[in-house]
C-alpha cells in the first residue's frame, strides 16, 4: 500500500489476505526498527472492507499509532480537522508492535 506517515515517521505498509482469509496489515518504520502487525480474523474482514468501500489505500490511510500500538481508525468517527486526529479504533483492529528502543 506504499508509504504512510503515522506521526512519528514514515512506515512501509502492506495489506495482504492470508491463506485462512484473514486480513493482515503490517507496517515497518522506514528509518528505524519499529514494526507493527494487525491481523483481522476472516469473519470480520467483509464488514471491515465495507466500512472502507473496499479501498485498501483508504484502510492504510486510517492507520495511526496510539500508545505504542498501531490502530485502524473507524472512518465513521474520524474527524478530519487538525484539532482532533485520533478518531475511534475499530474493535479488533489494533495490535502491539515491536518497539526496539
Amino acid at each position: 500500500m506504499g508509504e504512510h506517515d503515522f506521526g512519528d515517521g514514515t512506515y512501509a505498509v502492506e495489506i495482504i489476505t492470508a491463506m485462512t482469509e484473514d486480513l493482515v496489515i503490517s507496517a515497518q518504520h522506514m528509518n528505524g526498527p519499529e514494526s507493527f502487525i494487525i491481523e483481522i480474523e476472516a469473519s470480520k474482514v467483509s464488514t471491515l472492507l465495507n466500512e472502507f468501500n473496499g479501498d485498501l489505500g483508504l484502510v492504510a490511510g486510517h492507520l495511526k499509532l496510539m500508545n505504542k500500538r498501531m490502530v485502524l481508525l473507524n472512518p465513521k468517527f474520524q474527524n478530519n480537522t487538525e484539532e482532533d486526529q485520533e478518531g475511534e479504533p475499530i474493535e479488533g483492529a489494533e495490535a502491539e508492535g515491536q518497539l526496539d528502543q
